[in-house]
């Protein structure tokens, strides 16, 4: 009896051949998105071993270091912090030791000479992270982290090539190691390159000015900004937030005012806190205006008035992250409307925020935002030129009455000098209107700024 083994049949994916009854189709292949690519002999390595570099390998007591045969200051950096950066891809000792801590020392020493040198650096920088290799990225992501605070401008100046540097970190961002129970201690190294993009792009934003955010959105879609609102760092204690007392409001009885807040990353724990209570409307943190650092005051804007008594009664004096909670109702949030409103205040016999005697309004002890300034006093116009009006028109009268001729005076010698002593009088006034008239002339008069002699010829 014979007997026939049907075999498989391997074909590849939306083929005739896969249509087969006994075809076993292929796995479709990886991308390869994570996988390293081999990097090509580096300018660096060439010019190291044709002794071009004024380097040499100085054994210490702390590891080794760089020796240099020239100072610092006095390099081209033109010429050789490109090169440097491009020794960024060697993984061999010792190309990898002098490239990676020649670099760290000509930034520490640059200063304002490597401002103009940052268009070269994007090509070997681009390379490096192309390279894909875990320890060749690392470095580069430490080197590019001490480059945005080499120098004045420097950050602002690597925003327009975020294009050619950011997406690599956009693959490798959320790659970390998982490693359940165990202990990571690449974190103490500084080798997580998870952790490593976060810090850079968060010295990107610091650094970068107006439009860093927005540029390193538009690459890493799923990066938030460092500037947002305060994060509840766990493994920190320094990065707690704790709240502080809070008194009970007329008006805005739907907010709760948190203390004490630090600044550090965006607040993600923070919300799930507060919306187990009710709806969160709105969380606004009180900020400078030039450094953008939390003043240590936040409003939380609830939906309704119950949730914010339920969150206040359910927070209020529990422990939490290690620290005592205290909270209640916050009297104002410095942005209500019974504030912005312009309001009158008839005497200053009392307080009109509190009713309490011995205070203005202004200097309220209850204010939560300490005292506002008071509004500049409003000066009353003179009515200099209705004055003068009313006072000539005075003097006018009184002379028509002084000047009426007295029918009494009979005489003709009386008469001749009345009549003399009146045009006495009006000469005299009317050479003082002709005087007053020349000073105010004068006053007038502007002189000329440019002066000639051809005027003089004329």
């Amino acid at each position: 009896m014979a007997t026939s083994m049907a075999t498989n049949i391997v074909a590849d994916g939306f083929t005739s051949k896969s249509r087969l009854k006994n075809a076993k189709v292929k796995n479709p292949p990886k991308c390869g998105a994570f996988k390293e690519r081999p990097a090509a002999k580096t300018s660096f390595r060439k010019f190291y071993e044709r002794g071009d570099f004024p380097i040499a390998l100085e054994h210490d007591t702390k590891g080794n270091k760089i020796a240099w045969k020239v100072e610092l200051e006095k390099l081209d950096y033109h010429h050789y912090l490109p090169l440097f950066f491009d020794g960024l891809r060697e993984t061999e000792h010792p190309y990898e030791f002098f490239a990676r801590q020649g670099v760290h020392d000509m930034l520490e020493h640059g200063g304002q000479k490597i401002l103009p040198v940052v268009p070269q650096l994007i090509i070997p920088l681009k390379s490096a992270l192309n390279t894909r290799n875990h320890k060749v990225v690392c470095t580069t992501l430490k080197v590019l982290q001490h480059l945005v605070v080499s120098g004045e401008m420097v950050g602002e100046a690597l925003v327009p090539y975020y294009r050619q540097i950011l997406p690599i970190l956009n693959i490798f961002k959320n790659k970390n190691i998982n490693c359940g129970d165990r202990i990571d201690y690449s974190q103490q190294r500084r080798e997580n390159m998870g952790d490593l993009i976060q810090e850079t792009l968060e010295s990107f934003e610091r650094t970068g000015g107006e439009d860093a955010f927005i540029n390193i959105k538009y690459m890493v879609p799923t990066y938030e900004s460092y500037f947002g609102l305060t994060h509840v760092d766990c493994l920190n204690s320094k990065q707690f937030f704790k709240t502080k007392q809070f008194e009970l409001g007329r008006e805005a009885v739907k907010y709760i005012q948190v203390k004490k807040i630090l600044d550090v990353s965006p607040l993600e724990p923070g919300y799930k806190i507060f919306e187990k209570y009710g709806k969160v409307v709105k969380v606004t943190i009180v900020r400078d205006k030039i450094s953008r650092e939390s003043k240590g005051v936040a409003f939380i804007l609830f939906l309704d008035r119950d949730s914010a008594q339920k969150a206040v009664s359910a927070i209020n004096k529990k422990q939490m992250f290690g620290r005592t909670i205290k909270c209640t109702i916050a009297q104002d949030n410095g942005r209500a409307t019974e504030f912005i409103r312009k309001k009158y205040y008839p005497d200053k016999t009392q307080c009109y925020e509190c009713g309490d005697d011995g205070h203005l309004s202004y200097n309220c002890p209850k204010n939560m935002l300490g005292d506002r300034e008071p509004p500049p006093k409003k000066e009353k116009r003179k009515r200099k030129y209705e004055d003068e009006e009313e006072d000539k028109q005075q003097n006018v009268d009184e002379d028509e009455d002084e000047y009426i001729e007295d029918p009494y005076n009979d005489s003709l010698s009386a008469a001749i000098a009345e009549s003399a002593a009146l045009a006495e009088r009006e000469r005299s006034t009317n050479k003082g209107e002709s005087s007053s008239r020349d000073v105010k002339q004068r006053k007038t008069i502007k002189k000329d700024s440019y002066f000639s002699d051809e005027e003089d010829s004329n």
